[in-house]
């Protein structure tokens, strides 16, 4: 068990496929520590949600999951991750 993912509540299989169908299935509410991001749009973007996380204790940003309006895990999103520079 991650002692990091333990402390701040996060599921322990979020670094596996299954795991993040789980959290798709169950509809999984972010929390102040697990963000979920459909995909990358910018470094605006990205800063700004590593920067929020960072602000409350740090956490997981979860690339790839669409999430609803009330913020829950709402579908996988299977697209080729785009390589961001500096």
């Amino acid at each position: 068990m991650n002692p990091l993912f333990h402390r701040l509540g996060i599921p322990i299989d979020i670094d596996t496929l299954s795991g993040l169908q789980r959290l798709v299935d169950e509809h999984a509410f972010e929390t102040r520590h697990m963000d979920f991001k459909r995909q990358i749009n910018d470094l605006n973007d990205l800063s700004d949600d590593l920067s929020a996380l960072a602000n409350v204790g740090g956490g997981v940003l979860i690339l790839g999951v669409a999430e609803d309006r009330m913020s829950r895990a709402e579908s996988l999103y299977a697209r080729p991750l785009r390589v961001l520079e500096q």
